[in-house]
């Protein structure tokens, strides 16, 4: 191991002030549980552990058995970082799984541990050398909340290696980190739970899903959705119709999210037995949404509708990304109006109206107009 400082590093053993070591030190340690009760403040305690371990950058991260990872990295790895919460690149990751695996309780020179075949086929760690990083320390420590909390830090190629005098000042922090760190994953998850408190507040039954579909929070109105809505092994949920449920599933593991590359989506569910019908919303979690709902991938809403005279237009525009023109149509199938009726009604061919129609069950997930008036009839 190179014990030589790296290039031009001005880290507190490199002509600082007398005492500067332990004043850096104390300065970081005062970042680190400012950080856990203020996440905002992870970065500026990330940027204090690079400068006296000569570090270009670090990482924060929480890896779960029921969730995906969560966490934090330097800015200017922010990009990266997120690709590599999105991607799932963390599962597929030699590296990363070697490393929970073993759970180096001292900082240790991943290079040293990890074989160099694994490293060469490993994409998070390829992402991280095509932005110059050569060097790659790491310490992880389970937690009796179930998760593992892992800790690294990356050097430039042009800085040479990690010395021991480097890694024994992070290990000297690494108390700190895991008391911090295990306040935040907590407190995190007391935030996903106020904020669905909040939602049943406003008359809003709501649920936080993680990645792997479990739910990480849900408020009482939730609950009180049985028996559309029912709970599943494993901590899931699922809508008590096999139709809609798919839906719901393909929702829950579509890689990007809620309706595809993000978007949100919305499920109805006709009403049974006395009971309104309901519509599930599916909203993405997105950026710093995912600090205050503890990591969670979905946000599900879910809202009861009102039976009213008529169909509503305006409700079916908005729920299923109708055109105007399929919603009035919509609504005047709902209506009672045959396609030939409203093709005369509107002076169109009925070949467009078919057309139409076909685009609606499409967007609506039904097969038949007869479904598609089962399904809306209560909206």
């Amino acid at each position: 191991m190179d014990d030589r400082p790296p290039p031009g590093y001005r880290g507190v053993e490199a002509g600082g002030p007398k005492g500067g070591r332990d004043l850096a030190t104390t300065d970081a340690i005062d970042l680190i549980y400012e950080a856990a009760l203020v996440p905002e403040r992870w970065r500026e305690a990330l940027g204090a552990m690079e400068a006296i371990s000569g570090s270009a950058s670090g990482s924060i991260i929480v890896f779960s058995e029921h969730e995906g990872p969560r966490g934090i990295a330097s800015q200017d790895l922010e990009n990266v970082f997120q690709a590599f919460l999105d991607s799932g690149d963390w599962r597929r990751s030699g590296r990363i799984q070697g490393l929970i695996e073993m759970k180096p309780a001292n900082f240790v020179v991943i290079e040293e541990v990890i074989p160099e075949e694994v490293s060469r086929c490993d994409p998070a760690w390829q992402r991280l050398r095509a932005q110059g990083r050569a060097h790659q320390l790491c310490s992880m420590a389970a937690v009796p909340s179930g998760e593992t909390l892992s800790f690294t830090f990356e050097r430039r190629r042009e800085d040479g290696a990690y010395r021991a005098r480097d890694m024994a000042v992070l290990d000297r922090l690494r108390p700190h980190l895991v008391r911090a760190g295990l306040v935040a994953a907590r407190l995190a998850l007391g935030r996903a739970r106020a904020a669905v408190e909040t939602l049943e507040r406003i008359g809003l039954a709501a649920a936080v899903i993680g990645p792997s579909g479990k739910v990480i929070a849900a408020n009482d109105l939730l609950d009180a959705m049985a028996p559309a809505l029912i709970p599943t092994a494993h901590g899931g949920i699922a809508i008590n119709d096999p139709a809609r449920n798919a839906e719901l599933r393909a929702a829950l593991q579509s890689p990007g999210g809620a309706g595809g590359e993000g978007r949100s989506l919305s499920i109805p569910i006709a009403g049974a037995g006395g009971q309104p019908p309901l519509i599930v919303h599916l909203l993405p979690v997105r950026g710093q949404a995912q600090d205050i709902f503890s990591g969670g991938r979905m946000l599900m809403v879910v809202s009861t509708i009102a039976r009213k005279p008529g169909p509503q237009p305006e409700l079916l525009y908005a729920l299923f990304d109708l055109s105007p023109a399929e919603a009035r149509l919509t609504a005047a199938l709902l209506g009672g109006a045959t396609p030939k009726e409203i093709a005369a009604a509107g002076g169109v061919a009925i070949s467009t109206v078919r057309s139409q129609i076909r685009s609606i069950l499409a967007k609506t997930g039904v097969r038949r107009q007869a479904e598609l008036t089962q399904l809306l009839a209560g909206l």
